[in-house]
């Protein structure tokens, strides 16, 4: 299986998850500009290792990036943040191979990078990125030499 579809199921169980939350865009690259609160999936870092001659266990990092921003008072600003990011954590927990993916092994939110906040106008900006490790072991097999 290729990255981006993984890349595109882990969009796909977050655009799920936020269905019926309509303040949360969820993009695929870049925030939505005029977004108050979105939510951009994108390409991480990669392993593959070699497992054998015939087979081969790749880590993708699909990167998971949350940004709100706000007019609102610190306090329902800060309730957004917990709100969201603990909604991603929740969906991804329940989901530990993508709903079965074929050759998915695990998928876990494995870090959450530091915040950045900005509160110096009138607008209060808050960035934090999550990375979600989805573990694959594929079998080379009608491929190449192995065709």
């Amino acid at each position: 299986m290729a990255y981006a579809s993984i890349e595109k199921k882990v969009f796909d169980l977050l655009t799920d998850a936020f269905t019926d939350d309509d303040d949360v865009t969820i993009t695929r690259g870049f925030h939505s500009a005029n977004a108050l609160q979105s939510i951009a999936v994108r390409p991480g870092a990669a392993d593959r290792q070699a497992q054998g001659t015939s087979g081969r266990v790749s880590t993708w990092v699909v990167e998971v990036a949350i940004k709100i921003s706000s007019g609102l008072d610190l306090a329902d600003w800060h309730t957004d943040v917990l709100s969201i990011r603990q909604a991603i954590i929740d969906e991804l927990d329940s989901r530990p191979t993508l709903d079965g993916t074929p050759n998915v092994t695990g998928c876990l939110l494995a870090t959450i990078g530091e915040p950045t906040y900005d509160t110096s106008g009138r607008t209060h900006t808050f960035e934090q990125v999550c990375f979600v490790e989805v573990k694959e072991y594929a079998l080379l097999t009608g491929v190449g030499e192995y065709a």
